[in-house]
């Protein structure tokens, strides 16, 4: 219990001042209905609170996890790709310059494709 600058007493954990100073001068006695349900009120709030604190703070990990991990991955794909390209031979660069100009061919086809598709479409709508 503290008493604020302005000298009223205030208690974090229990909603009135009454059930601090009922209690203290009468410690075997029964709180009123009134009381305990403000009480357990203010009870439930905190632990609201206190559950939405810890929700925010497995967020902000999660985060921060996150960014370390693509940082980390930023990192080592502008190193590894030009290292792992350096380790091999003649023939695995062949092979590799092979598959990616196959790649290359099929991607401008389905380009082709796509645009041919959409060119035809617009047409077809405008009555062409």
């Amino acid at each position: 219990m503290m008493i604020s600058p302005a000298g009223k007493p205030h208690s974090f954990f229990h909603p009135t001042v009454d059930a601090i100073v009922s209690h203290f001068q009468n410690p075997d006695m029964q709180l009123s209905q009134g009381i305990r349900l403000d009480t357990i009120t203010a009870r439930n709030k905190v632990n609201e609170l206190k559950n939405r604190l810890e929700e925010h703070n497995v967020v902000e990990d999660a985060t921060i996890a996150r960014t370390t991990f693509y940082d980390q991955m930023a990192e080592i794909g502008q190193k590894g790709w030009w290292e792992s390209i350096e380790q091999h031979n003649a023939n695995e660069v062949t092979i590799f310059e092979a598959w990616l100009s196959g790649t290359c061919s099929k991607m401008r086809h389905q380009v082709q494709l796509e645009n041919g598709a959409s060119s035809s479409l617009g047409r077809e709508s405008f009555g062409i």
